[in-house]
C-alpha cells in the first residue's frame, strides 16, 4: 500500500496542507490544477483583508447659496443652527460642515469650537457641548466667506434633528467674526432626499450656560457626508405622531393685546406652538416648547374683535388647532381718542445691518429697547423728557461705536394720542 504524502504551503498568515494519497504519476494537467489551489487561497485571503471601498462625500444639505441678509457676532455669542437628516435606512456619516462667516480687523480672533449635537427633548439646542457627538476642526484661519470644519466621521441617525453648535470661549481683540444669516426658508438645490435646515436659529451670550433666544433667520451652513451602507448603525429616533389639538384654550383682551392660555398636554415631543389670527398665516410663538401654556399677542387694534387659533408642532409636523372665542382689546364703542401736546425726544439714526450688529456686539441687545421704553414712558405718562443720563446713555454708546449712526437728537412738541 502506498503511503500518503503531505506537503505544507505557507501562504502569508495561513498554512494550507495538501495531501496526495497516491504517489503514482499523474498527468501534467492534474499537476497544473493542484498548483493553482494555493494561488486561489492566497487571492481569497488578500481580498478579505482589503478595507471596504471609501464612500463618496457629497453635500447633504446647504443654505450657503441663499441671500446674506444679516450678521450675528461670534465674538460675543454662542450660536446654534438645526438641521434634519433624511430617511436613509442605515443613517449617515457627517464628514464636514461649512460655515458662511464675515471677518474684519487684524487683531486676535475669537476662540470658538464647532460641534455637532443632538437636540434636547424640547427640540432646542443643548445648553453645553458636553455629550455632543463630535467637535470639528478648521485647519486654516477664519476668512470672510465659506469656512470648512472637518471630522473623521460622525454617525447620524435617519430622520433626526441635530444642531451645529458654535461655542465661543474667548472674545479675542481687534477683530470681528460674524455668522451670516438669511431670511430665506429655502435650501440650495441638490440636497439629499429628506434633508432640511431649520428656518430659525438660536443665539445666547458666550458667557451663558442657560437658555437660548430664537430668531426667524437661519445661519448659512452646509453639511457634507454620505449615506451609510451597512454595519452597526445609530438607532433612528422614532418619529412621533403629530400633536393633538390644544385643549382649554381661553383668550383675554388687554390694552392693544390678547393673551392666550391653554392646558399643558404633557407631550414632550412638542417643539413649538404657533397661532393664527386670520386662519391662514401661522406665527411661531418665540421660545415655546412642551411646557408653554400661555402667550400674549401685542400691537393689536383697540376696538377690533380677534379670534385666535392655536396649534402645536413636533418633528412630524403641525397638529390640529384649537379655536378661541372672540375678544376685543379696549377702545371700542365709539370712544374718541384723546390727544395732547407732549415733549417728544426725536433721535435720527442711520444704522444698517452691519452697523447694528457691531453696536449689539459691543453693548448688548437691551440698550436701544431700554431707551425706547424710557422715551415712551415719559411721552405717555408724564409729558416730560427723560433725564439726561437716562437718554444719553444709549446715544453715547451709539456715537462711540458707530460715529455716523446718530445724526441728530432734538426735542419737539408733538400732538400724541394718550388714550
Amino acid at each position: 500500500m502506498s503511503t500518503p504524502v503531505a506537503s505544507l504551503l505557507d501562504i502569508g498568515s495561513a498554512t494550507v496542507m495538501t495531501v496526495k494519497s497516491n504517489p503514482a504519476p499523474v498527468s501534467w494537467k492534474s499537476e497544473r490544477r493542484l498548483a493553482l489551489v494555493p494561488l486561489l487561497i492566497l487571492a481569497v485571503l488578500l481580498l478579505t483583508a482589503l478595507p471596504a471601498g471609501a464612500q463618496t462625500t457629497v453635500t447633504l444639505v446647504s443654505s450657503t447659496g441663499q441671500s446674506n441678509d444679516a450678521l450675528r457676532s461670534i465674538t460675543n455669542w454662542d450660536q446654534a443652527q438645526g438641521f434634519t437628516t433624511g430617511s436613509h435606512t442605515h443613517g449617515y456619516k457627517l464628514t464636514s460642515v461649512d460655515l458662511s462667516l464675515s471677518r474684519s480687523g487684524s487683531g486676535t480672533d475669537a476662540t470658538f469650537t464647532v460641534n455637532i449635537c443632538s437636540a434636547e427633548s424640547s427640540g432646542l439646542p443643548p445648553t453645553s457641548t458636553t455629550g455632543c457627538l463630535g467637535e470639528l476642526t478648521n485647519s486654516t484661519s477664519v476668512v470672510s466667506g465659506i469656512n470648512n470644519f472637518t471630522h473623521t466621521g460622525i454617525d447620524l441617525a435617519a430622520s433626526t434633528t441635530y444642531f451645529v453648535f458654535v461655542d465661543t470661549t474667548a472674545a479675542g481683540s481687534g477683530t470681528s467674526i460674524e455668522f451670516t444669516l438669511t431670511n430665506s426658508n429655502t435650501e440650495d438645490a441638490g440636497a439629499a432626499a429628506g434633508w432640511s435646515i431649520a428656518d430659525d436659529s438660536y443665539h445666547r451670550s458666550r458667557t451663558s450656560t442657560g437658555s437660548w433666544t430664537s430668531v426667524t433667520q437661519s445661519r448659512r451652513i452646509a453639511i457634507h457626508g454620505y449615506a451609510k451602507t451597512g454595519g452597526m448603525q445609530p438607532t433612528p429616533q422614532p418619529t412621533p405622531s403629530a400633536p393633538a389639538a390644544p385643549t382649554g384654550l381661553t383668550i383675554t383682551a388687554g390694552e392693544g393685546s390678547i393673551t392666550l392660555r391653554w392646558n399643558n398636554p404633557g407631550d414632550s415631543s412638542i417643539t413649538r406652538y404657533e397661532y393664527s389670527l386670520d386662519g391662514s398665516t401661522w406665527i411661531r410663538i418665540p421660545n415655546s416648547g412642551p411646557g408653554t401654556t400661555s402667550h400674549t399677542v401685542t400691537g393689536l387694534t383697540p376696538g377690533r374683535a380677534y379670534t385666535a387659533q392655536l396649534r402645536a408642532v413636533n418633528a412630524n409636523g403641525a397638529g390640529g388647532h384649537a379655536d378661541s372665542p372672540p375678544a376685543t382689546p379696549p377702545g371700542s364703542g365709539g370712544t374718541t381718542p384723546r390727544y395732547e401736546e407732549r415733549n417728544v425726544v426725536v433721535i435720527v439714526t442711520r444704522i444698517d445691518t452691519v452697523g447694528w450688529a457691531r453696536f449689539e456686539r459691543r453693548f448688548g441687545d437691551n440698550c436701544w429697547d431700554e431707551m425706547a421704553a424710557a422715551v415712551a414712558a415719559a411721552e405717555v405718562s408724564s409729558g416730560r423728557t427723560p433725564e439726561d443720563d437716562e437718554l444719553a446713555r444709549c446715544q453715547r454708546f451709539l456715537a462711540e461705536d458707530i460715529k455716523p449712526a446718530v445724526t441728530e437728537t432734538r426735542i419737539e412738541r408733538r400732538r400724541v394720542r394718550v388714550e
